[in-house]
């Protein structure tokens, strides 16, 4: 249902909304003011500002405000706020959404023509059967007809538990060791459909902490990692393994001018240079002494390198003798150092706090190079002037550093592009590697996340490199992220959603249950429950289409998915093939909603080549338009809003004596989101007659 105390507006088409009305990040965003377009309510924001004055009362109609002292203050708002309450719940809950008509709550008069339509009692004089129907079922053709007494609700609940009935995981707070644990726990729970390595849940636990960390003053200092800190988590069995953090930087060029002295044929005068290249301008800059290049076992270290540059060059140049071509950036460093040849070793390394240097990247470790046949060729070419380049990207196109694509020796060039776009292009897809540096705003955002590694490690046998994800040479980008939409893959990564969130009023610092303590200074009991989330295992189709930026015809393909009906009437998949009993067992089975028709489908945005140029997307225009990204958006910003449980009930009772004696009816409302142990009790929160319709 609808909750009307926690639901408000979303207006995608409104210039002025901030990205907090727009994100999936609370359950305001959730379309209540909707319900208003019918009557005479004036315009959508007149509409849904009539709701806001009726919660707020005495207080602003501040939505901010709002979200925190009404929608997270489980049963007392903090401050003279006024939320609809029991009596307008009792009213909507009435049998048969018959509405008394001599009784006109607080809600029923916000709207015209919204909640007190529908039947009364007194029955109207012979009542049409269809009509009450349409009341129900939203299928008639007049919309007026649809009766929202029946998806709208003052109170509704859930708890963030696993199946073990324990909290879920906040990991926007986790340490990498609580995050590798877990993972184990969904492991053991189902190996056969979470089938994951000790390396991959090692891998995924230190890059979920490199993606969200960074300088944000609500988390405490001691549960992320300080800002371009790589995060390191040393397993059971004592292997190491690294996130990947932000900057990212790559070797992206090598080239060399070797010229025969003009004297003296048997002498060489000879020139250096290794290009660096940092994709994102939106990252940090280097600092000095942050990153080194290894050569032969000699470091080289990288002096500042500011001004947002992309390229740094670090050369090693005869300039009389052996000139090396104009480069372009103006972040150049001379060293003796750089001097390279077929068997040279050339590591990029950055430093990790508490640990040293660990390898980024490393020249030798490409497939398919032949390095020493290009360096060998020493005096070929024109003028002598050889470079073999990276394929970046072009500059109006994605980064493609991480998929590692080198020219081979047969493709090198005269014609360096030190310090500016290469021009040499693999064709393959890009891969976004650029962790976001804040945390999650949705826990559906986690498909970002690499479960492989970023970096090279060259001490690491090559077997087993591969397996770990090491090796990101020319695999797509499936088989190198958390992929959220293959749910016959494995390991099945839809389980994560039964154990991991980030709504997590345990850490919200809000005294939710309104008991006088927040948190964790908070032992009288767990603020584990989160309101006004929708049940997309019982919700119609119109409440589904509530939800930030899905459409009626994806809610619908929803419900046909959930309930397992076929829909090949109207050309759309065939979900009666799916196996087991109508309903999803996890948020995460959203991703399989896939239809022919793009606009019945989930992953709608990724139905094209264009480049997503704003919301959804929160990191719009980022050059690919194909990605998982824009495959799993939508997922993504409903991820936090929706739950396959409920915690909330109402419960409809008839007490008779013998078969036709004197009858008793009452409706009750009962709720057992405080239920953690099997001490614990269903709160009654109303028990109260139902008088009989005549």
């Amino acid at each position: 249902m609808l909750n009307v105390n926690t639901a408000y507006k979303f207006d995608p088409g409104d210039s002025n909304s901030p990205v907090t009305d727009l994100d999936g990040s609370s359950q305001t965003q959730i379309n209540l003011a909707e319900l208003s377009i019918r009557g005479s309510n004036g315009t959508f924001t007149t509409a849904a500002d009539n709701l806001q004055f009726a919660r707020c009362s005495m207080e602003p109609i501040d939505i901010l405000a709002y979200r925190q002292n009404v929608v997270w203050q489980y049963y007392k708002p903090n401050g003279r706020y006024t939320p609809f309450d029991i009596s307008e719940e009792l009213e909507l809950r009435n049998r048969f959404l018959i509405n008394l008509q001599d009784i006109d709550t607080r809600l029923e008069e916000v709207w015209d023509n919204s909640f007190q339509v529908g039947l009364r009692t007194p029955v109207d004089s012979n009542p049409d059967l269809p009509d009450w129907f349409w009341r129900v079922n939203n299928s008639s053709g007049d919309p007026n007809y649809y009766d929202y007494r029946h998806i709208g609700t003052i109170y509704n609940m859930d708890r963030i538990i696993d199946p073990n009935g324990r909290k879920m995981l906040n990991i926007n707070t986790a340490d990498a060791y609580d995050i590798y644990n877990t993972l184990f726990t969904i492991r053991n729970a189902d190996p056969n459909n979470f089938l994951i390595t000790d390396a991959e849940a090692a891998q995924i636990a230190v890059n979920i902490k490199d993606y969200i960390d960074g300088d944000d003053p609500n988390l405490p200092l001691t549960l992320y990692d300080p800002n371009n800190a790589v995060s390191y988590y040393t397993t059971p069995s004592g292997d190491t393994y690294y996130g990947f953090e932000r900057p990212c930087i790559y070797i992206s060029e090598l080239a060399h001018s070797f010229i025969p002295d003009a004297v003296n044929p048997n002498i060489v005068h000879k020139s250096y240079a290794i290009e660096l290249h940092k994709p994102y301008l939106i990252d940090n800059d280097p600092y000095p002494n942050e990153w080194r290049l290894v050569i032969d076992g000699n470091s080289v270290f990288i002096d500042s390198w500011t001004g947002g540059q992309q390229f740094c060059v670090i050369k090693n140049e005869d300039t009389i003798n052996a000139p090396l071509p104009p480069i372009s950036t103006t972040a150049v460093q001379d060293s003796s150092a750089i001097v390279f040849n077929g068997g040279t070793n050339i590591q990029l390394q950055r430093f990790v706090a508490n640990i040293g240097y660990v390898t980024v990247d490393d020249i030798n470790s490409v497939p398919g190079v032949d390095f020493t046949s290009l360096w060998l060729n020493d005096l070929s070419g024109v003028d002598n002037v050889r470079s073999i380049e990276r394929d970046i990207g072009l500059p109006a196109g994605p980064p493609k550093c991480i998929r590692r694509l080198w020219q081979n020796a047969s493709q090198a060039t005269a014609s360096p592009s030190l310090g500016a776009w290469n021009i040499y292009d693999a064709g393959s897809y890009p891969i976004q590697a650029h962790p976001a540096n804040k945390p999650f705003t949705n826990i559906g955002q986690i498909g970002m996340v690499f479960r492989s590694g970023a970096y090279y490690d060259p001490n690491t046998p090559a077997d087993r490199r591969y397996r770990i994800g090491y090796s990101i040479d020319t695999d797509e980008e499936y088989e190198v992220r958390i992929n959220l939409a293959e749910p016959l893959a494995k390991p099945n990564f839809q389980q994560l959603f039964k154990y991991l969130t980030v709504f997590d009023p345990a850490a919200d610092g809000i005294d939710n249950d309104g008991d006088g303590v927040a948190d964790g200074f908070d032992i009288i009991g767990p603020e584990w429950k989160v309101p006004g989330r929708i049940n997309i295992n019982t919700a119609p189709w119109y409440v589904i289409a509530q939800l930030p930026w899905v459409s009626d015809q994806l809610a619908q393909t929803i419900v046909a998915y959930r309930d397992k009906l076929d829909l090949t009437a109207i050309g759309s998949r065939d979900y009666t093939s799916r196996v087991g009993l109508p309903g999803l067992e996890t948020i995460g089975q959203l991703n399989n909603v896939v239809d022919p028709n793009r606009y019945r489908s989930i992953d709608y945005y990724a139905r094209d080549t264009n480049d997503l140029s704003g919301y959804p997307d929160l990191t719009p225009d980022d050059g690919v338009g194909y990605d998982f990204e824009e495959r799993d958006v939508i997922f993504s910003r409903i991820s936090n809003l929706v739950t396959v449980r409920s915690d909330v009930f109402t419960a409809y009772i008839l007490v008779r004596i013998g078969t036709d004696g004197p009858q008793k009816r009452v409706i009750a409302i009962l709720d057992r989101s405080d239920v953690y142990s099997p001490t614990d009790k269903v709160k009654i929160v109303a028990l109260h007659p139902v008088p009989d319709p005549r």
